[in-house]
């Protein structure tokens, strides 16, 4: 009888120490089933990726939250958290680790590494709150305090792990895994995300910023986009301080063709290297107006391509990501990751004069 009465006491002790965290995810990787369900994070599925009906509820656990959902359980701990906010792990950054945890080299950081790459650039999470370029004055370093510990800057500055009050959805260069490029990609459109990016991100209090170019950027580095035009300080940025309407990176000149015939379209810089080579007039009047916008400079390491002597024209190069996480040496670009790590110095796209002669030609030069 004792027996008995122990065994469901037991059980129910268990229960208590069983953690919130019981998944084997790993960014750029995958869920190993018998730990849980695939609807505990991502909802129930609707319909055919095939058919470009997107279903809403595929945001993972930061989003969509309904009283038949399991997604709360998933990054909160209600008895056994280690953090105030009923988080697994000290920081909110170590938290966002648990599952964006770059094991053998997945996900956004420890990818460089992982290939035998130095690291030359990083947003570092919960080590630093100083901001190159944060000073809206002079435009030099800014000492702010961000949400993590000690003021540091930290994951959830950035990003809003419950999806709330976040940019426009763009098209990102990130391939994570093959088996998602095949099943969201093909045949049907490129796979939009707004990256939870948040539209106040880090110490930034002004109006809302809805779409991702120099403005996001610019919401922390405000040193590098206010007087951003004939300051002696920094490069002319596009932005709102240059343009009521300025380009932005699901909007930008996008080049595309040969070194003698060039298609400039408005679109998207993602997926595509053409988006970084700018003409001069009068093959595109209004480059001689408009300064490039951050991320035409900083980015991801590529090679995009040449821009003619004359500037009248440019062979964009071949976009080539086939594998995710930098596996494929040849990609290009090869990484990712931007703008979490580079190999790159200040996250330049280029090194040298390459990157000045994508819209600066020899003979435009006074």
């Amino acid at each position: 009888m004792r027996l008995r009465r122990a065994i469901p006491l037991l059980v129910f002790a268990v229960m208590l120490f069983i953690p919130a965290f019981a998944f084997a995810y790993n960014e750029g990787g995958s869920v190993t089933s018998s730990l849980t369900a695939c609807t505990a994070c991502h909802g129930v599925t609707a319909g055919s990726p095939t058919t470009g009906t997107v279903d809403v509820s595929r945001t993972g656990p930061h989003a969509n939250y309904t009283t038949t959902s399991s997604k709360c359980g998933v990054c909160h701990s209600v008895h056994q958290a280690s953090s105030a906010n009923l988080l697994p792990a000290a920081t909110a950054s170590a938290a966002c680790a648990t599952c964006h945890d770059g094991t053998g080299g997945n996900g956004v950081y420890g990818v460089l590494a992982a290939r035998g790459l130095t690291v030359a650039a990083a947003h570092r999470v919960d080590k630093t709150n100083v901001v190159p370029g944060g000073d809206a004055a002079n435009g030099g370093p800014a000492t702010v305090s961000f949400s993590g510990p000690g003021g540091t800057l930290s994951c959830d500055d950035c990003h809003s792990p419950h999806g709330s009050s976040v940019v426009t959805a763009f098209t990102s260069d990130r391939l994570r895994t093959a088996s998602y490029e095949t099943t969201w990609n093909a045949g049907v459109r490129p796979f939009t995300s707004s990256a939870l990016l948040k539209q106040r991100p880090g110490v930034y209090t002004g109006t809302p910023i809805t779409e991702y170019g120099s403005n996001w950027c610019g919401a922390c580095h405000q040193g590098r986009v206010n007087h951003s035009m004939g300051s002696a300080f920094n490069h002319p940025v596009e932005s709102t301080a240059t343009a009521a309407t300025p380009y932005i990176y699901r909007n930008v000149p996008v080049l595309s063709g040969s070194a003698t015939s060039s298609v400039l379209t408005l679109g998207a810089m993602g997926r595509t290297n053409g988006g970084y080579l700018m003409l001069q007039a009068p093959a595109e009047p209004s480059s001689q107006r408009h300064p490039p916008i951050c991320q035409q400079c900083h980015g991801d390491v590529r090679y995009v391509g040449k821009v003619a002597d004359d500037g009248q024209s440019a062979r964009p190069a071949t976009f080539t990501v086939t594998t995710p996480n930098g596996t494929t040496s040849t990609d290009n670009p090869r990484f990712q990751v931007f703008p979490h790590e580079s190999t790159s110095p200040r996250f330049k796209v280029e090194s040298n004069d390459d990157l000045c002669l994508n819209c600066h030609t020899t003979m435009s030069l006074p």
